[in-house]
């Protein structure tokens, strides 16, 4: 009956906008085409392998029609020493009484031959919804005179998501971003789109819409009905004409034309006549100009953030003014707006962006000064210090050690010494097997009463809260040590989008159980669950 055949799978992303970091969770949008006869219900799954050699299968419920190729998606943690020729297997499984039986099609893939990115655990992400990048690609383009960390905060990648229909449906697989910033993409989120965007949120993603200069793409003022509506604030105003010479200083380094031509039209959301995003709802003031009035709100929400902002910084027209090189004027803009004059105060940074023009001649005129960097990496080894058993591990080991030890000074020059001096040798191989006996007892007897018959949890847990919000969150390295040999359920309590994963540090040297297991977990019901 095994056909592996009958379904195709495709790769369409390895990581939201193709991009994945070793060690973190992952979204995978596969794509499934049927040449099943009819539709069917069948399990879609990505085998993650455990430290220890277990086998834990990703995956969820899908349902498929013949000859109809549909995406779907999958949530699941990389391993940290995932390298690019590292085999990874996703397989669709049919369904019988509910339970995965056989497979009806298998994609074997190495990483490294896909079109995704990997980026190392120390890097930021950074994602655009749009093809526009606003100034964000700065971040990315770090000089080569020196290393990144002297003049960055932390080294970034900036990502483009073209598109929706590259988002995923879970807030997991939006968990690796640091902030995404909505440009010039189409407002068409299904509803466990939106669901997914305002849950990353929640719990400390940092959402930054630049509303267009035409249209209403996110529907403002139409209450709840619009697009993630219940966390937008009401119809912004409209000035028409904004002189660009007001815009500028915000977003560039040098001193703009003493006239720049033209004005741009902006949205605001308070002057004297409106105010659209009142502070009873959580919002603040982040931009303002003279013309117009407040041009940039911001507000919490949970740990996260969410920023309008009304001038569109993709404009062509500020961009062509805004990288103007006048008399006098030392450096030319090369990007508008300038990441560090604008986009540090959004995003919380200190990163300097300097241009490569700028770079060139600081070199040329010997006014780069490299002083040497310090840099603190809290890495995994905090984390084991605290939930590893050392103490009883050695104790135990030190224990069997002491045992042995006396079972050879017994069994061997001892009993021969006796054996000798009484002249009974050939009783020699009768006082080992007694001796042997005795030790085999008193080992189980030691085994039976210094071994712990209790599940024990170590933990190293992080609380996070943002002052004025109703969300505490709780982030926890755990060691679960479980008596005997048999399975364990694990489910944490609370909220059913919180993630119980398997975590392994970046070096790690772990010999594999002798029982082997394959468990699932159901991503789309029971990320809080897990069966060892």
């Amino acid at each position: 009956r095994f056909n592996p055949n009958l379904v195709d799978i495709k790769l369409k992303q390895l990581g939201t906008g193709n991009i994945y970091r070793p060690g973190d969770m992952v979204g995978i949008q596969i794509e499934l085409t049927s040449q099943l006869a009819e539709d069917e219900s069948v399990w879609l799954q990505w085998d993650h392998e455990t430290a220890d050699g277990d086998v834990i299968g990703y995956g969820r419920r899908v349902t498929i029609s013949p000859n109809q190729p549909r995406p779907f998606w999958l949530y699941v943690p990389l391993s940290p020493s995932l390298q690019s020729d590292t085999l990874q297997i996703v397989r669709v499984r049919r369904l019988e009484d509910n339970q995965p039986t056989e497979d009806l099609g298998i994609l074997r893939m190495e990483p490294g031959n896909t079109n995704a990115r990997p980026v190392s655990r120390e890097t930021g992400m950074l994602g655009v919804i749009g093809t526009q990048l606003a100034g964000l690609d700065a971040y990315e383009r770090i000089p080569n005179f020196q290393p990144a960390v002297l003049i960055a905060s932390e080294p970034t990648t900036v990502t483009s998501i073209p598109d929706t229909s590259r988002l995923p449906d879970r807030w997991m697989g939006l968990r690796p971003f640091e902030a995404l910033v909505w440009t010039d993409a189409e407002v068409e989120l299904s509803p466990p789109q939106e669901a997914a965007v305002l849950e990353w949120i929640r719990r400390g993603g940092h959402l930054i819409i630049i509303l267009p200069q035409t249209g209403n793409p996110w529907s403002l003022g139409m209450g709840e009905d619009g697009p993630l509506g219940s966390v937008l604030p009401g119809a912004p105003g409209r000035a028409e004409e904004v002189p660009i010479k007001d815009i500028l200083p915000d977003l560039i380094k040098h001193d703009p034309p003493a006239v720049p031509p033209g004005t741009i039209p902006v949205l605001f959301f308070r002057n004297g006549d409106i105010n659209v995003a009142p502070e009873n709802d959580g919002w603040i003031s982040i931009w303002n100009l003279p013309e117009a009035g407040t041009v940039g709100i911001q507000r919490s929400i949970g740990r996260g953030q969410l920023t309008i902002l009304g001038v569109d910084l993709t404009s062509n027209t500020l961009r062509a003014v805004g990288m103007l090189r006048m008399p006098g004027t030392r450096f030319l803009t090369e990007i508008v707006p300038e990441a560090d004059v604008f986009w540090n105060r959004i995003l919380g940074r200190r990163s300097d962006t300097p241009s490569s023009r700028a770079v060139d001649e600081l070199n040329e005129e010997n006014g780069v000064v490299q002083t040497p960097g310090s840099t603190q990496t809290v890495g995994d080894n905090v984390i084991l210090n605290e939930i590893e058993d050392a103490g009883v591990v050695g104790g135990t080991i030190l224990l069997a050690f002491a045992v042995f030890l006396l079972y050879w000074l017994f069994a061997i020059p001892l009993c021969w010494a006796i054996l000798k001096k009484k002249r009974m040798l050939q009783w020699s191989w009768f006082g080992f097997f007694d001796i042997s006996l005795i030790f085999t007892a008193v080992a189980w007897v030691t085994v039976s009463m210094t071994r712990e018959l209790n599940v024990k949890i170590l933990h190293l847990t992080v609380l996070d809260h943002v002052h004025g919000e109703d969300l505490q969150q709780a982030q926890s390295w755990m060691s679960i040590f479980t008596p005997g040999y048999g399975n364990y359920d694990i489910s944490l309590n609370g909220e059913p989008d919180s993630l119980l994963l398997p975590w392994e540090p970046e070096e790690i040297n772990i010999s594999g159980f002798p029982d082997k297991r394959q468990t699932l977990v159901d991503i789309a019901k029971e990320s809080s669950r897990i069966t060892i």
